[in-house]
């Protein structure tokens, strides 16, 4: 009866310790993937963010049918970004794209805390390379 107990004991023993295994491979794979992603969509912006066009557009001429076509529209039919967000410089959404049609906001204060901490990060990206191209 022992040796029946003593068994049972490591093959559970294993198999947790293989489920622990396993879980924290899902779990770096997970991370891997959502850091892939992030990466790439970062740089599906960037094509848009640095189009001379986009600039004149949303920032000296605000023309929203264009923003909507070119900055919403386009960027979901194309990259399949499921929205988009154009940010004033005070960090308030000026144009807002999710699930096909454009907002009046409103779906930027419910993802404000994840575009705030994006918001951030571009803007010291932007300053550091104006600050490269005026040295």
């Amino acid at each position: 009866m022992a040796l029946i107990g003593g068994i049972y004991l490591a093959v559970r023993w294993s198999a947790q310790q293989s489920d622990a295994v396993a879980i924290e491979r899902q779990q770096q794979l997970v991370e891997l993937v959502i850091s892939k992603m992030q990466g790439s969509i970062a740089h599906d912006q960037e094509s848009v963010t640095v189009w001379d066009d986009a600039v004149r557009k949303v920032s000296l001429e605000w023309d929203a049918g264009w923003v909507d076509s070119n900055l919403g529209s386009w960027m979901h039919s194309y990259f399949r970004h499921d929205g988009a967000f154009v940010i004033s410089p005070d960090r308030k959404p000026v144009f807002a794209y999710l699930d096909g049609r454009t907002d009046d906001g409103g779906d930027f204060q419910e993802h404000s805390a994840c575009g705030n901490a994006a918001c951030r990060q571009a803007a010291g990206k932007a300053r550091s390379r104006r600050r490269g191209r005026h040295q």
